[in-house]
């Protein structure tokens, strides 16, 4: 939803379809190299690294600052040149967004399974797959 709202708002259309492609490229090619998280309030604060798409050297730390009821993002930064202001939306970001919302579904998800094939389990461990 961030990235509709921000096509809207920049009217930089093309430019932020193309950054949600080369985010899934990151992500497919497992580039996210690190991402923290911390609670304050009712906002969720992200940070991290995401490797650069040609250059394996490369890397550039990004920052998210989400809705903590609504998952909304609110503000986005990557040092990356595409990604600097307030409301970044470069292919790092992209990427990011595009592995939370897979993570987000996948915990939902397993959480079902969980709860409707064996009621005794109270908690849900996540991991990677491996590729």
């Amino acid at each position: 939803m961030y990235f509709v709202h921000r096509l809207a708002g920049d009217k930089q259309c093309s430019g932020d379809v193309k950054a949600i492609e080369k985010g899934r490229n990151l992500v497919e090619n497992r580039r996210i190299q690190a991402v923290s998280f911390m609670f304050n309030g009712n906002e969720i604060f992200l940070s991290g690294i995401v490797g650069a798409s040609m250059k394996n050297k490369v890397s550039y730390t990004f920052k998210l600052k989400l809705d903590k009821v609504t998952g909304d993002i609110l503000n986005s930064h990557c040092e990356c040149p595409a990604g600097r202001g307030p409301h970044s939306t470069c292919k790092h970001v992209a990427a990011v967004a595009l592995m939370l919302s897979k993570f987000v579904q996948d915990i939902t998800w397993t959480s079902h399974v969980l709860k409707t094939s064996r009621s005794f389990i109270n908690h849900v461990t996540v991991t990677m797959p491996h590729q």
